[in-house]
């Protein structure tokens, strides 16, 4: 059984259509990238994959259609981590991270031991019992990143889809943060889906890829099959080298010579 399957999805926002007759899955425990040119849907299918987009097809959660579950239960099975997630003003880091557990209380209820012993859990693993009592504007880019993946994480949800998670981080923090969801999937036993916008970390950290281009699929498949320069320059628009090392495929933009 698929820990998410879409079948047929399509999203059509304000007239406009996004998305067409996307049909992907993820095993559970793989981990599966979704790349693509800019404007080419992959946002807003992991928005569709929880609910937060309306679409037409199906959306499958551990085989149960996604408008089936209530609250709870499509909690326990998804969780997403926006691109850029909305952070409350003068919000520490321990009460962003106790926003994961609001799905499993109730309309009016405070959270209970269980809560806060699943937050100090979740802090422990990602390194952040440090900061717990930070306000998260005074962290840094990578620091506020695992933060954000925190949140996810005390949701306790079997999938967690995460939108360009590392938008805006060097490469060392790129490196980080992609180790620890590596390092967090194979510990927990979670699903991942993410969208990656450099193509040599999505080759080397996802077990299976999806190229999207103008709101259609144009290619799945292992890193190698998807990372070829026919498909990147066809879709992209661009030529470039695709090499191996010991560590995974390199994506390497051609130089283009100025006209004479």
């Amino acid at each position: 059984m698929s820990a998410l399957r879409v079948e047929g999805l399509g999203v059509t926002i304000e007239g406009t259509t996004i998305l067409t007759d996307i049909s992907v899955y993820a095993a559970p425990g793989e981990w599966l990238g979704v790349i693509g040119p800019n404007g080419a849907g992959k946002s807003t299918l992991l928005h569709a994959a929880c609910g937060v987009v309306g679409f037409t097809g199906q959306v499958l959660l551990g085989g149960d259609p996604l408008e089936t579950l209530d609250r709870r239960a499509c909690a326990s099975r998804v969780a997403l981590v926006p691109q850029t997630p909305v952070v409350p003003p003068g919000m520490s880091v321990v009460d962003y991270v106790l926003l994961g557990r609001t799905p499993h209380r109730s309309a009016l209820g405070a959270e209970s031991h269980n809560d806060r012993a699943v937050v100090v859990e979740v802090l422990r693993q990602l390194d952040l019992v440090r900061f717990a009592r930070r306000l998260l504007t005074t962290l840094s880019g990578g620091e506020r990143q695992r933060v954000f993946l925190a949140r996810a994480l005390a949701q306790q949800s079997a999938v967690v889809l995460l939108d360009e998670p590392t938008a805006a981080l060097d490469i060392g923090h790129q490196v980080d943060v992609l180790h620890l969801v590596d390092q967090l999937r194979r510990e927990l036993g979670l699903t991942i889906v993410s969208t990656l916008h450099d193509l040599t970390l999505a080759g080397r950290y996802p077990d299976t890829l999806v190229m999207l281009a103008e709101g259609r699929v144009v290619a799945v498949g292992a890193p190698r099959e998807v990372l070829t320069p026919e498909l990147i320059e066809r879709h992209y628009g661009t030529p470039v080298r695709v090499l191996e090392d010991v560590s995974g495929l390199v994506v390497v933009p051609s130089r283009r010579l100025a006209a004479r």
